[in-house]
């Protein structure tokens, strides 16, 4: 693979740096601590972590484990002029400002590990929305903004089928993976989302809203609207424009949305995506009045910081984003040593019962 040149980063740098100095002699057997190294040449304790991290790579130093000090060590082979850090391209499904606050969280954890790893990771300027989920103004986008790898966030159908034609490494996170010859990693949750749904249908619940922003927006199913459509012709429901509303990403339409399935035939039970439309829908239940669990259930697909701070607790999904961080994090390091997989690793999540799901009342 083609490493795109481009200027140091400061790890890079004072990874050189101390290379020379174990080369010369200067640095030689048991190493300083990071803040002694850190201070010694002016730089901060994170680029030195950085730095240091790079030659452990480069077998410039070793680490034997927590509580044993790194030695100092000229490699048989010398990399420090063949440094496998790369350039880096985060491409978001929608704009960063958008993305819900926890999956905000994942993504910046994941640059910030990459930055530490001495790779250069950047958020690339426009998201897959605001280029319509269209592959060839995608396809126009990324030969523009040329990249050693891309992590494409929650990508579509199709966006997906167009990176996996492609011959330049990219790893999906989360979106429409399974299945396409892509490295992937996300969370499989359609297990427990079905048992979710035989919950509420088992309670009595028949008027299930599915507060979903995509539907009718992409043109292919999502697994998810599939199995509330099988789990509600169990119970001789058919899924229909009051399951699955219209509307628009926003406050206000989220308002919108709810005033509108509140004016003839009052929902059960709500289902939301992210959680931080659940906000927007418990602040529209008290102004009605209603209460959780006793008048109309609530549950959501992902996880929220805030859910443990009300009572009751929200019902939702739950799963361990750090898996997710370090699959790619795993992936970059194999792309360094010339290895590039095409596998999708999913991760189990758990359901959260909570406590705002009860029986139709």
């Amino acid at each position: 693979m083609k490493i795109l040149s481009r200027k140091l980063s400061a790890a890079e740098q004072m990874a050189k740096v101390l290379a020379d100095a174990i080369r010369e002699g200067r640095l030689a057997g048991k190493l300083p601590g990071v803040l002694a190294l850190a201070s010694q040449y002016d730089v901060s304790p994170a680029t030195m972590r950085a730095a240091i991290r790079l030659l452990e790579r480069q077998e410039w130093v070793i680490n034997d484990g927590p509580g044993r000090p790194r030695m100092a060590q000229v490699p048989e082979k010398d990399q420090s002029d063949d440094t496998k850090s790369l350039n880096i391209t985060i491409f978001p499904g929608i704009p960063f400002i958008d993305e819900d606050a926890v999956f905000q969280r994942v993504i910046l954890h994941m640059q910030i590990m990459l930055d530490l790893a001495g790779h250069h990771c950047r958020m690339a300027q426009k998201s897959q929305q605001d280029l319509n989920h269209n592959p060839a103004r995608i396809a126009r986008f990324v030969a523009d903004h040329p990249a050693d790898a891309w992590i494409v966030i929650g990508p579509q159908s199709r966006v997906a089928t167009w990176f996996a034609e492609q011959n330049i490494p990219v790893i999906g996170v989360c979106g429409k993976l399974i299945g396409l010859p892509i490295a992937g990693t996300g969370f499989l949750g359609m297990q427990q989302f079905e048992k979710v749904l035989r919950h509420l249908i088992h309670l009595g619940h028949r008027r299930i809203v599915f507060l979903w922003p995509e539907y009718r927006l992409i043109k292919e199913q999502d697994p998810y609207i599939e199995v509330l459509g099988k789990e509600l012709a169990s119970a001789g429901i058919t899924l229909g424009i009051y399951n699955l509303p219209v509307w628009k990403n926003s406050p206000e339409g989220l308002q919108e949305a709810l005033k509108e399935e509140f004016r003839f035939t009052r929902p059960t039970a709500i289902i939301t995506t992210y959680g931080k439309w659940m906000a927007g829908v418990l602040a529209f239940l008290a102004q009605q009045g209603l209460r959780v669990p006793q008048d109309i259930s609530l549950f959501s697909l992902s996880d929220d910081d805030w859910f443990p701070w009300v009572e009751p607790k929200i019902s939702c999904l739950r799963g361990d984003d750090m898996l997710m961080v370090r699959r790619v994090i795993r992936w970059v390091e194999a792309l360094t040593k010339g290895k590039q997989d095409r596998t999708f690793i999913g991760y189990p999540v758990t359901w959260d019962m909570g406590g705002s799901i009860g029986p139709v009342p």
